[in-house]
């Protein structure tokens, strides 16, 4: 039975790859959401709902899903470094709490996460599932940071929602971490133009009237989002005194590392000497982590005055 079982969600995974490709993502949700309810952790279906329900829009059934999955399997390894649950014992074992790190997007976070994964010995996870529900927490992932042990870094959005979550878990300490609008606007413009494969640099892309006008026509979009998502989380801050939120700039990550890791250590109770600061010294590798080229001021030299003065009203 366990054979028929196996082979009967595979098939229904497999035949919503074909309703994907046929664009007919509906279909596809639909057979991989029973599918689910007779295996609701099962990982080869999980992947395609997801893409599924992002074309469809449906990200509240979404979070119900990805939700219930880890709800009902709680090892379950997704999302998570190798080896998690054994690294993140050894962690606690050590003292070491979990650090949750809420980021916006190009601001080094995979950098920032992977000094607290490889200073102090512990492991990542996510508790939104990245990619599709980024701005959602999930209540069951949650459970992967309580007790300590891990570090995870999010783009969660300032919600109440994500508040009540935070404090249901026993989350009473974040830190959230952003950059220059003007920068992080370029950085995002490079990223999403890049990743279509078009260019072979950043350099030459820039160069491109391709490049000019996708930067202007996404500006107040994109510019006034992340605006309302920080001010979002300061609002949070000054409303919610229980959860207490770090703010933290990539600023001063890169200008003065050593200082910038003091004060995330000390606002977690962590023993400096417990920290690998050697780790500042080495400069981020482009292409890894995410890395790009960490500009701090190229704006200068891309937006015009009619833009600067466009993000200064949003901001």
């Amino acid at each position: 039975m366990a054979d028929a079982t196996i082979t009967l969600e595979a098939r229904a995974a497999q035949t919503a790859e074909r309703l994907l490709e046929m664009g007919e993502p509906k279909a596809a949700q639909d057979l991989l959401y029973a599918a689910l309810s007779r295996a609701p952790s099962d990982v080869e279906l999980l992947m395609p709902f997801a893409r599924a329900c992002q074309v469809t829009g449906a990200e509240a059934l979404m979070v119900q899903i990805f939700d219930r999955a880890v709800a009902e399997t709680p090892d379950l390894p997704i999302y998570m470094a190798p080896d998690f649950f054994r690294r993140r014992s050894l962690a606690r074992d050590r003292g070491i709490p979990s650090v949750l790190l809420i980021t916006l997007g190009q601001c080094g976070s995979l950098y920032l996460r992977s000094l607290f994964e490889d200073g102090l010995d512990m492991p990542w996870c996510y508790v939104c599932a990245p990619g599709y529900l980024d701005g959602y927490l999930l209540p069951s992932w949650m459970q992967r940071i309580a007790g300590g042990g891990a570090v995870c870094n999010e783009h969660a959005n300032p919600t109440e929602e994500n508040v009540e979550i935070l404090k249901r878990s026993g989350v009473t300490r974040m830190v959230l971490h952003d950059r220059d609008l003007r920068q992080s606007y370029i950085s995002w413009c490079s990223h999403v133009l890049m990743a279509q494969g078009q260019f072979a640099s950043v350099e030459e892309m820039r160069e491109t009237d391709t490049f000019a006008a996708f930067l202007d026509e996404n500006l107040e979009r994109v510019v006034g989002q992340r605006a309302q998502w920080v001010n979002g989380w300061k609002d949070i801050a000054a409303r919610h005194s229980d959860l207490d939120i770090l703010f933290t700039h990539y600023e001063d990550m890169t200008d003065t590392p050593r200082e910038f890791m003091n004060t995330l250590l000390e606002f977690y109770d962590i023993p400096a000497d417990r920290f690998d600061f050697s780790l500042l010294k080495q400069k981020p590798v482009q292409g890894q982590k995410n890395y790009r080229k960490g500009e701090r001021e190229s704006w200068r030299s891309i937006l015009n005055d009619d833009q600067l003065a466009r993000i200064r009203d949003l901001a």
